[in-house]
């Protein structure tokens, strides 16, 4: 029987993520067991607000401030990682800071 969707927590975590100016903060790489993440950002809710992210290899996950994904606030996203990897996050807004709460899922 298959259970699409359902997964069981390995971990969780909040990254504090800075100014769209500031520096890019990152995870250490997500456990061996991680087959999924779910990503929810908590902070101002702007026109502008939101997180640039980026999920990759420890040591080149690289975020850019216009061109990497745009998570929004309070809207959880689900993504599909290969153990080891990293999460790399940057504020889409000059002003606001916030978290980002990572919870890593398996089967």
């Amino acid at each position: 029987m298959a259970y699409d969707g359902i997964y069981r927590i390995i971990a969780s975590r909040s990254l504090a993520v800075g100014t769209s100016g500031a520096v890019v903060a990152s995870t250490a790489s997500v456990s061996g067991q991680t087959r999924a993440v779910q990503l929810m950002y908590t902070g101002p809710v702007a026109s502008t607000a939101g997180i640039r992210f980026n999920i990759g290899e420890v040591g080149a996950t690289v975020v850019n401030s216009t061109t990497s994904p745009l998570l929004f606030p309070n809207v959880p996203a689900m993504y599909l990682v290969s153990p080891g990897q990293q999460i790399a996050a940057l504020s889409n807004d000059a002003s606001a800071v916030g978290n980002l709460t990572i919870v890593e899922l398996g089967r």
